[in-house]
């Protein structure tokens, strides 16, 4: 149970259960939309809701071939921009989300945070 507003643990309630078993497996837990739908539960509040009704988040489907030349088309498109080969884009961004990922740990905070960190 998730402490409300003035520090008293509230019940989830069946229309809240309704919410997270229809939008979680789609959305998970950082989605914008649970500040709308569930005023007052927090993302690990609604994570272990979750687990708690066997609700598990939808698998992504593999890239489409549509999906994978738009990436390569932006990172080309930004280094025209930037003055750099696409392929040096790429792999800048990958060295970036490996520091990022590093000083998380380093600084003791939770790598889920971040875009594409392990879980």
């Amino acid at each position: 149970m998730q402490p409300d507003e003035r520090g008293e643990c509230r019940l989830w309630d069946p229309a809240e259960d309704e919410a997270v078993l229809a939008y979680f497996p789609e959305h998970g837990r950082n989605w914008d939309g649970w500040a709308r739908l569930l005023p007052g539960r927090s993302g690990p509040a609604i994570s272990a809701r979750a687990s708690r009704l066997g609700v598990r988040r939808a698998v992504q489907p593999a890239w489409t071939r549509e999906e994978e030349i738009a990436l390569v088309r932006g990172a080309i498109r930004l280094g025209r921009e930037v003055g750099r080969p696409a392929s040096a884009c790429v792999a800048h961004l990958y060295h970036l989300r490996r520091a990022v990922i590093r000083e998380q740990v380093i600084a003791g905070m939770p790598v889920r945070d971040v875009p594409g960190g392990r879980r």
